[in-house]
């Protein structure tokens, strides 16, 4: 779903652990600072443990997607 939104809104690029690791950084720093610690552990897993193959099912692809999910906000 989430590619689905992303192209929508302009998003053209390969969804590879990088690509991942980059956006999943630039929604961090959308977070309100005043909730960003919260984000603090799924931030540390995208950026340590992010698996080379991508998995819907994986904690690490899951905080991933939180955090790229701020990207989407208007």
């Amino acid at each position: 779903m989430f590619i689905k939104i992303a192209h929508a809104r302009g998003f053209k690029g390969n969804f590879t652990p990088s690509t991942i690791k980059q956006l999943a950084a630039e929604g961090f720093k959308k977070i309100p600072e005043e909730v960003r610690d919260a984000y603090l552990i799924p931030k540390y897993l995208v950026e340590n443990e992010l698996p080379e193959r991508i998995s819907p099912a994986s904690w690490e692809c899951k905080a991933a997607g939180k955090l790229m999910a701020f990207l989407l906000a208007d």
